[in-house]
């Protein structure tokens, strides 16, 4: 045999086993608490045993709840209670009114674009005005090409501006899936794990008379 192949072997095994650490720790504690009750066959036993169960189970129930909070950042219960009690009234509490004089302004930028025009003078001989008009329809195409090229630049990052929010938007969706996913599979398993000993402790608590002659 491969003593290599051995190690590596038992390894992997282990690394299987801890996957599912938290729903063999409650076949354990099951296990461990049905022993204690078949050693030791007594009503106070199985009693004493199913308490412990509704405690156990119920600690862990409420630190499954507890991360499932923590998961979304909410404040622990910790710090609410902490806040509640520095908020206490005091006796001795002076309150200031102080009265900020707010002020608004509003300040009005004129912007005012200097636009260099051809004027039209009637006095002017007809070769020179018309020779202005051409200059005003030159800048006249100068500027309307330039605002041509401004709109299509508006136009294509306005484009790139949607592919980037709709790319934005699938990667947050798929964020909110693994947070939500990671929710459901680690914390509530831990909850989970707090009721079944919850039930399990119940049931060996109110039937211990029942479970005795049984054993």
């Amino acid at each position: 045999m491969n003593i290599k192949r051995l190690y590596s072997w038992l390894r992997e095994v282990s690394s299987w086993a801890l996957e599912a650490k938290l729903p063999f720790c409650c076949l354990a504690v099951l296990l461990a608490a049905f022993l204690f009750c078949f050693t030791w066959p007594s009503e106070t036993s199985i009693r004493s045993s199913g308490y412990a169960l509704q405690m156990i189970g119920m600690l862990f129930a409420i630190r499954g709840l507890l991360n499932i909070r923590a998961h979304f950042n909410q404040p622990t219960l910790k710090k609410l209670s902490f806040a509640w009690f520095r908020r206490f009234p005091k006796w001795g509490k002076t309150t200031d009114l102080t009265i900020e004089d707010l002020t608004c302004g509003t300040s009005i930028s004129d912007i005012t674009l200097a636009q260099v025009w051809t004027p039209d003078n009637p006095k002017d001989s007809q070769d020179k005005r018309i020779d202005g008009i051409l200059k005003n329809l030159d800048r006249i195409k100068q500027k309307q090409a330039k605002y041509d090229i401004e709109i299509h630049d508006l136009h294509e990052n306005l484009k790139n501006h949607q592919k980037e929010q709709k790319k934005e938007y699938e990667n947050i969706e798929v964020q909110f899936k693994i947070e939500l996913e990671a929710v459901h599979t680690n914390d509530i398993v831990t909850s989970l794990v707090g009721l079944v000993w919850l039930t399990f402790g119940i049931t060996l608590s109110t039937m211990s008379k029942e479970l005795l002659l049984i054993v």
